[in-house]
């Protein structure tokens, strides 16, 4: 078992008391929360996390999903590393296995197949045990990233809102609903090794992270620190962007619901249709959000979803738009991988191919 005082000492720590704080106000009514999984790696930030909420009693099961991204041997340290920490908190420890490395995907498709993965996983885990709640790990060095990431990738302004503190997981399951909770996303970076450090826990270092061919390793080593050289400070700016990003976002969201209904003509699993003299009426970024979202919704009957959505860049959105607010007549036709956007004179549909 990890040493009573070592817990305590992290029980008292200011930034434990935080993420506690969290974990109530994202679980429950401020005062009290919900017990919760949370998925544990083996590395810093999620065997800090995994302390900070064990030492307020809000641990039900530590998770642990091993992955073909890794060699073997490696993937079992990371799993083993887990264990013994859950062990030593006495906490029940779960895992699953996951194959990912399919043919030749490769770069971002793997790495978004992989977090798929690893969420339907966590997912499935938490429902076997009867939990409504999973817990990841993510800091505010994340948030600054995925804006940062975003922005390169030339995404919708509405994707510069990063990360979300929660958010549904995908699929129901013995009729439950389960949400995943980010507790350490205000937190910055060192947080996680901090925690560890004070309990006298080591944790695993996973090399790929060091990997600066993928585009997160180099943001994280390579852009960051010269943002911050010249601008310190630059993580905590990022995450406040994504947090006004998020609160736009949610505003244009509802302007995009109404803009909806007041267009639609006919809607269903295969597509939709809107009056295109509605559609003008409203700005081209609500436009772009309508149509994505019409796009996102086709085939979710068939298991597409939001995975469709994935190639769908911010310039598709946007020519898509425009072609529905100019003066044109002429049937015009956007392909967007799954989903088929047509512009014709007096009306817009969003077909699945």
């Amino acid at each position: 078992m990890l040493d009573a005082d070592a817990l305590a000492r992290v029980k008292r720590d200011g930034r434990a008391k935080l993420i506690a704080g969290a974990w109530r106000e994202l679980t429950g009514d401020g005062r009290r929360g919900a017990p919760l999984l949370v998925a544990c790696s083996g590395g810093a930030d999620s065997t800090g996390l995994l302390l900070a909420l064990a030492a307020c009693g809000a641990v039900h099961s530590v998770a642990h999903v091993v992955h073909d991204l890794r060699s073997e041997a490696e993937a079992l340290a990371d799993r083993d590393a887990a264990r013994a920490v859950a062990s030593g908190l006495g906490i029940p420890f779960a895992e699953a296995r996951v194959t990912v490395r399919i043919g030749g995907t490769s770069g971002a498709n793997l790495e978004a197949g992989a977090r798929r993965a690893r969420y339907a996983a966590l997912t499935r885990m938490a429902v076997e045990r009867g939990l409504g709640f999973v817990a990841t790990a993510h800091h505010m060095g994340d948030q600054a990233e995925t804006v940062l990431m975003r922005a390169v990738r030339g995404s919708s302004p509405g994707a510069l809102r990063g990360i979300a503190r929660t958010r549904k997981l995908e699929g129901l399951a013995a009729g439950r609903r389960i949400a995943l909770i980010r507790p350490m996303l205000g937190m910055p970076r060192e947080t996680g090794p901090a925690l560890c450090a004070l309990a006298g826990v080591r944790w695993r270092e996973d090399e790929t992270n060091r990997d600066e061919s993928r585009l997160r390793a180099w943001v994280r080593w390579k852009l960051l620190p010269m943002l911050d050289a010249r601008a310190p400070g630059v993580e905590a700016r990022l995450a406040g962007l994504a947090d006004g990003a998020a609160e736009c976002s949610a505003f244009l969201s509802r302007a995009a619901a109404r803009t909806m209904r007041r267009a639609a003509i006919e809607s269903g699993s295969s597509g939709a249709a809107l009056r295109r003299a509605e559609l003008r009426r409203a700005p081209g970024v609500v436009v772009a959000l309508v149509l994505r979202q019409l796009a996102g919704a086709v085939g979710t009957d068939r298991g597409a979803g939001r995975r469709g959505m994935d190639g769908v860049s911010r310039d598709m959105t946007v020519r898509a738009s425009r072609a529905v607010r100019d003066g044109s007549g002429e049937t015009r036709e956007f392909d967007w991988g799954r989903v088929v956007v047509r512009v014709l004179a007096e009306r817009v549909e969003v077909r699945a191919k």
